[in-house]
């Protein structure tokens, strides 16, 4: 079990880009500000956490972070969908214990038999929190289910389990690289929307005001961008 949990998990992870509905917002606060041409620009940064998250290693190691009180039992899903006949199926299904900060194939059980990933695309893990531990029997079942059933399943009166929160599992260095390019593109247009307000300001069309909030964008787009690379770099190191 061990070595095709961990085979899977790795198939899982090379797959994974987003986040889902669960996210890190990089925001910029007031804190700290730096003085061009005699305007005050605000670029400090902070990072705020949303909800439920699961990152994953290249090990295939989940690290769960603002898991939900009273969580009893976590239940791992992978699934992908096919190619040509656009079904999704379940490639694995795992349960451990509702008090772990990781999830690692020491601590899983119940994993399902890898399935042919022939013709298979969108690989997606996701870590549900539920308020009980699931029974044999409801595992049993359980191991038959992608993530979408395995919601329809929960949402059931009769079954008495509800999901507490779940989180997409992310691979959070390539999800840095993508923020990155996002925030690279944006600087671009900010670089352009500043010319254009200098062009305008200079031709008395448009306020100093204007001119100041591009500038302040830019700004904010760079202090982002310089915080992701530090933030990329010492996750790339350790």
């Amino acid at each position: 079990m061990k070595n095709n949990l961990k085979f899977t998990l790795g198939l899982v992870f090379v797959s994974l880009l987003g986040i889902g509905c669960k996210k890190t917002v990089f925001e910029p606060i007031s804190k700290q500000s730096s003085e061009q041409n005699g305007i005050r620009l605000q670029t400090a940064l902070k990072v705020r956490a949303i909800g439920f998250q699961a990152e994953q290693d290249e090990e295939g190691v989940l690290s769960l972070k603002n898991t939900p009180a009273n969580t009893k039992q976590f239940i791992v899903i992978a699934d992908a969908t096919n190619s040509q006949t656009k079904i999704t199926k379940a490639l694995w299904s795992a349960a451990a214990s509702g008090n772990l900060k990781q999830i690692t194939d020491k601590e899983v059980k119940n994993s399902l038999n890898i399935i042919p990933t022939n013709g298979l695309k969108s690989f997606k893990t996701e870590v549900f929190a539920l308020n009980r531990a699931l029974l044999p029997e409801e595992l049993e079942q359980v191991k038959k289910l992608d993530r979408k059933a395995f919601k329809a399943y929960c949402e059931d009166p009769n079954k008495n389990v509800k999901i507490l929160g779940s989180a997409v599992a992310i691979d959070p260095i390539k999800n840095i690289e993508n923020t990155i390019k996002t925030i690279q593109r944006a600087i671009e247009k900010a670089k352009i929307a500043k010319q254009k307000a200098e062009e305008k300001f200079a031709a008395g069309n448009a306020t100093r005001k204007s001119l100041t909030q591009a500038e302040s964008i830019l700004a904010s787009h760079e202090s982002t961008l310089a915080y992701l690379k530090k933030e990329l770099l010492d996750r790339q190191v350790h």
